[in-house]
């Protein structure tokens, strides 16, 4: 498989566990931000332990240093092509692919914004990359385009769109969910979270206001409750960063997330399962809630256990307010730094209301701002 993972902290961690341990040495761990560097590239079309090369098919003197550095998209076309023709034309050293009406200088260029990626649905089944009771949401071709204010790709998101069109689907492709977006080139609506990562799928997938694209429940609940190791995390003794913090909040959003697609699927026992590991591993004692938890309560909630959901309610309401005091604290000196922070205190206050009133309009009132502690 292919995994692309951004910084330090979502990729060292796993080298760490392939060349130390052992573990998993046949997925190749592709760090985006080492991409753009011609010996990266060229390091990643070799064999690594069980990893076969990626499929990239420029060869050196396409992407040495100083070569196709920048990439400017260029709308000649507006049209879906497929995204062979595209690497193709860029790859290419024909003049005519380097010139522009009334621009003197040659350069790199993406005749369209908008790709096809043909899809073989035979073998996504044959190669699990789809599971038989998904099926008949096979589409024939993924069709997408760059985002509009995007006017130029730089070499690593060029050697992203390199490996799709040549990969043919022969390996699983990911991206960890602590890439940043602007690496998906507009493709998540072919997201499919398995857990920590999102696997390139030819199923289109909206996604929700939690994630991106699709779920795999199957896949996802078995990682959650069955195979991911916690490490003890549940411990208050246990010290943990802001660079862990921030990782156990994606796993609270998608264990609630997890739960909330098992509910669509009327799966309401396996629900309540991920629901409760959830307050296990991560508890308010360890890791305090917050927006995140958003998604726990409105399992919880769809469960019919508006006692669990009231208790998280309430220590997260509690936790909002703390946060809004303490801003009021630092005085005005603060407050445009500040903006951001509080947009999203009152956000969570107004999704509380909203899920109290649509569990018991009678009684939501109690979730009222007290602003007394705040000005």
């Amino acid at each position: 498989g292919i995994l692309f993972t951004n910084g330090d902290n979502d990729t060292f961690p796993l080298w760490y566990a392939q060349e130390v341990e052992g573990i998993r040495t046949d997925v190749r761990v592709v760090n985006l931000s080492y991409l753009g560097a011609d010996w990266y590239i060229e390091q990643m079309q070799r064999r690594a332990y069980e990893s076969a090369p990626l499929p990239i098919s420029m060869t050196k003197d396409k992407y040495i240093t100083g070569k196709r550095d920048i990439n400017y998209v260029v709308e000649r076309f507006n049209e879906y092509i497929n995204l062979k023709d595209i690497i193709d034309w860029v790859a290419s050293d024909d003049p005519r692919t380097k010139t522009l009406p009334n621009v003197s200088e040659k350069i790199d260029y993406l005749p369209s914004r908008k790709f096809i990626l043909p899809v073989d649905s035979a073998k996504v089944l044959a190669n699990g990359t789809v599971r038989p009771e998904m099926a008949d949401r096979i589409v024939k071709e993924l069709r997408w385009e760059l985002e509009p204010g995007r006017r130029y790709l730089v070499k690593n998101h060029l050697m992203i769109l390199d490996m799709l069109a040549t990969y043919q689907w022969e390996r699983p492709m990911y991206y960890a969910i602590t890439v940043s977006n602007e690496n998906y080139l507009n493709l998540d609506r072919y997201f499919q979270i398995h857990g920590l990562a999102y696997r390139i799928v030819p199923i289109e997938s909206e996604g929700t206001m939690y994630g991106r694209g699709g779920i795999d429940t199957e896949i996802m609940y078995d990682n959650f409750v069955n195979t991911f190791r916690w490490g003890g995390v549940e411990n208050p003794g246990v010290y943990i960063d802001e660079n862990v913090n921030g990782m156990l909040l994606n796993f609270r959003n998608n264990f609630g997330r997890l739960a909330l697609a098992l509910i669509n699927e009327n799966k309401m026992d396996s629900a309540k399962i991920v629901l409760d590991k959830c307050l296990e591993v991560l508890p308010d004692t360890v890791l305090p809630y917050n927006i995140f938890s958003l998604s726990v309560i409105d399992g919880y909630l769809q469960l019919g256990d508006t006692t669990r959901a009231d208790e998280i309610s309430s220590i997260l309401r509690e936790n909002v307010y703390d946060d809004l005091e303490y801003y009021a604290s630092l005085g005005a000196k603060y407050d445009n730094h500040l903006m951001y922070e509080k947009q999203v205190a009152f956000y969570v206050l107004d999704e509380l209301r909203r899920q109290a009133y649509l569990n018991n309009p009678v009684s939501y009132t109690h979730l009222t701002l007290p602003t007394k502690r705040i000005v």
